[in-house]
């Protein structure tokens, strides 16, 4: 069902994810504003009706709400400003997604009906993109982001992240699905198995 697109290995690789990893400590460090390529994540729009499909041709519907802010406060330092971007993921009439995500610095802080479920920690180089899962037991290492096919469909750098199961009336949500270039593609569930974005 699932087909990672097999990369180069190179003898540097490690050497090159420290160094960008550096990089991006210095770009967490200030709070202040979101980078680009963090916002690419975060794709959908306020309003916004997603379609999804699993094998046996059932169909969910999930309805996107979006907020930009910017926070201000104090502290010992002085005044800061700190932007986030907050998405909702619903869906009527069960609520089984239920997902928030919020965006601060380079970090996507993902919960589900209030429960941490990890966070996406985005990089400059897109193919370097973590996503960490806390439910548990856990999915072990963290998930590197990486061009992967679903159903005949290449998604660029999609990740996944598992969700802590909860009790639902219908289903029990397990993963969830996100590539950089187009944000929710698809998620799990116990009896439905995958729901594809259409």
């Amino acid at each position: 069902m699932f087909k990672a697109m097999k990369r180069p290995v190179f003898a540097a690789g490690t050497l090159a994810l420290a160094l960008s990893a550096c990089g991006n400590f210095a770009d967490s460090l200030d709070q202040s504003e979101i980078p680009a390529y963090t916002k690419e994540w975060l794709r959908e729009q306020h309003g916004q009706t997603l379609s999804f499909r699993n094998a046996a041709g059932q169909v969910r519907t999930v309805t996107v709400a979006r907020k930009e802010q910017v926070l201000k406060g104090q502290s010992k330092g002085g005044s800061f400003e700190t932007e986030v971007i907050t998405v909702w993921y619903r869906n009527a009439p069960d609520s089984l997604l239920n997902l928030t995500l919020e965006a601060r610095s380079n970090s996507i802080y993902v919960t589900r009906m209030g429960k941490t479920c990890g966070d996406i920690h985005t990089y400059k180089q897109a193919g370097h993109t973590s996503f960490n899962s806390y439910e548990k037991p856990r999915l072990g290492s963290p998930i590197v982001a990486q061009d992967t096919t679903i159903r005949n469909k290449t998604y660029r750098f999609l990740g996944r992240m598992g969700v802590p199961a909860a009790a639902h009336p219908t289903d029990t949500l397990t993963n969830v699905y996100f590539s950089r270039d187009e944000g929710l593609i698809g998620f799990t569930t116990k009896r439905g198995g995958l729901w594809h974005r259409q």
